[in-house]
């Protein structure tokens, strides 16, 4: 019975831990998918920024790559570039007014001639290894150029193959990898494979080094501990020459060996193939003489039975826990698909009035039709500002989910806050007619963290002005709970449909709509609202009124959020207010 118990213990032991390194895989898995889409977004917000610019110098590439702050939202990317195609007999102007920008020394490089150039112009930042990679032609090199080609003849933002960066120096050298994301004659059509090859303009692209990319996405993940994973990612198919990362890079464990428990997933991008291998030494312990001996005693065999059967059922539980948490994941990755859609979707709206409205605009003035100027001017300008809002409301709620955005608490006045985010909406609250009411004390000390707080009021504030109509009111107060600070927006606008409530704060329902003068929303604003208010413990909903849609006194909304007490003074006060 004793050895009976000892091989079904061991079994359900070895296969926990199977689960357990498959739950491993699965996350890392997701992690890595998801930053590489979140790579290719940025890269196609580089080749919309070129397409609605009639020229992009390197001072505005510098500023446009420094906004997205990379460094903190996306670490571990090696920089930002555009690579230009330049024809053959452009080759000599295009190296002449390179070097009257300030580069004497610049050339294209390789010199050896060939059908087609292109050169790496800007790449930011512009300092360090990045230096070396100015000029160079990528087009040149087998690799690379497979992928430019791919992602060229199919409009898709392509991975290339493993390849060593010329960024490196010859000191802690890794593979490398390099994004492409075509940008095409935003005046030529892009419909068909040959149309795109004759459209192309060059492609925005990232070099990776492959260390500093998964240190980027994995943290410490390749820290040594007693229950180590190794990880190694593979292009395409296992073999030395394809190896892009190794975790334990200096370790020799052999990953067919009997005592190397191993899990194999791919992470698929655009046709482009990575094979993650993570494997773990499966140690075994056996019985010594003197264990044998005791065992005999009958006392110590009950007391071993006692043991494996509350082993067998903690590790029952614990397979319970990971089964579980894998559905979520699998629920989790589901939803995120989802929201990229939607974000997908919103963004591109404001982009193709962009690009439609600036064609116009171009077309009425070289026609000398300037009546219209203003209105597509203006609607270009609106449509800049719903991108910008978006993107701005994405990358925060980014940081959040990843933990990038530091909650930060300290004292600070909230009235005075309340005036601020007033004062910020004086001009728009004027323009519609609509009054900013406060109900707040002559001061209030807040322990909570002051950036996010400030957004909270500034989207509900912003909310409340796109849905109400001119002439109506919005009251901003604050009230002091026996445990909290109750903050609320009233106002007297339109109102939202009761079995529309459950979906403002969820993020796989993408519920907007325009506001009294037609006014856009992104539709992250209240998740990322639900967000920062739930890092201080506290609570977001909303009370409408609209009741009637025809009953017109029906109408208006009521959020609130509440900022629950963090220290013991703040508790005292409020103690000593209600009794």
């Amino acid at each position: 019975m004793t050895l009976l118990l000892t091989v079904i213990t061991f079994r359900n032991i070895e296969n926990n831990a199977k689960e357990e390194l498959a739950s491993i895989s699965l996350e890392i898995g997701l992690k890595i998918e998801a930053r590489l889409h979140a790579h290719a977004l940025i890269l196609r917000a580089g080749t919309a920024h070129f397409a609605v610019s009639d020229s992009v110098s390197r001072d505005q590439w510098r500023e446009f790559v420094e906004r997205s702050r990379l460094d903190i939202n996306l670490p571990g990317i090696q920089g930002v570039g555009y690579t230009v195609v330049i024809a053959p007999d452009d080759l000599q102007d295009h190296i002449r007014q390179v070097r009257q920008e300030g580069f004497p020394d610049y050339t294209v490089h390789p010199e050896d001639e060939r059908d087609i150039y292109t050169s790496i112009v800007y790449l930011e930042p512009f300092s360090g290894r990045n230096l070396r990679a100015f000029g160079y032609d990528m087009y040149s090199e087998p690799v690379r150029r497979k992928a430019m080609q791919l992602s060229r003849d199919n409009n898709v933002v392509m991975l290339s193959g493993r390849v060593d960066l010329v960024q490196e120096t010859g000191e802690d050298v890794q593979a490398g990898t390099l994004m492409y994301a075509p940008y095409y004659d935003p005046e030529m059509p892009a419909n068909t494979v040959e149309e795109r090859r004759q459209a192309i303009r060059g492609w925005v692209y990232s070099p990776y080094r492959m260390r500093d990319l998964m240190r980027g996405i994995l943290g410490r993940f390749d820290q040594e501990h007693q229950d180590r994973v190794r990880l190694q990612i593979y292009d395409d198919s296992i073999s030395v020459s394809s190896l892009l990362y190794d975790s334990q890079r200096t370790d020799s464990v052999d990953i067919s060996s009997s005592r190397t428990r191993v899990n194999t997933t791919t992470v698929e991008f655009n046709g482009t193939k990575w094979l993650l291998v993570f494997s773990q030494s499966r140690e075994l312990t056996f019985f010594n003489s003197n264990v044998v001996i005791v065992l005999v005693s009958g006392i110590i065999i009950s007391v071993l039975l006692y043991l494996l059967s509350l082993s067998y059922f903690k590790i029952q539980r614990r397979s319970d826990r990971i089964k579980t948490q894998n559905e979520e994941l699998l629920k989790l990755n589901a939803t995120k698909d989802k929201f990229f859609s939607i974000i997908a979707h919103d963004l591109k709206s404001p982009f193709n009035s962009i690009i439609g409205f600036s064609k116009i605009l171009i077309d009425q003035t070289h026609q000398k039709k300037y009546d219209r100027v203003v209105r597509y001017a203006d609607i270009i300008h609106q449509s800049s500002n719903i991108a910008m809002e978006l993107l701005t409301n994405l990358m925060e709620w980014s940081q959040s989910q990843t933990g990038r955005i530091e909650f930060n608490p300290d004292e600070f006045d909230l009235v005075e806050l309340i005036k601020e985010i007033e004062l910020l909406f004086t001009d728009l609250a004027s323009h519609k007619s609509i009054k900013i009411r406060k109900e707040v004390p002559e001061t209030l000390m807040v322990y909570a963290d002051y950036e996010m707080v400030g957004t909270v009021l500034r989207n509900l504030v912003s909310n409340a002005l796109k849905f109400t109509n001119p002439g109506g009111a919005i009251t901003i107060s604050v009230k002091k709970e026996l445990h909290e600070y109750r903050v609320s927006v009233s106002d007297t606008g339109v109102g939202i449909p009761q079995d529309k409530i459950s979906r403002l704060f969820r993020i796989d329902e993408n519920y907007s709509t325009k506001g009294t003068q037609n006014e856009k929303g992104t539709g992250l604003g209240l998740i990322l609202c639900k967000e920062f208010v739930e890092k201080h413990n506290g609570r977001i909903w909303v009370e409408s009124n609209q009741k009637d849609p025809d009953d017109i006194t029906s109408l208006g909304s009521t959020f609130y959020f509440t900022i629950p007490f963090q220290n013991k003074e703040e508790k005292e006060q409020a103690v000593k207010k209600f009794f």
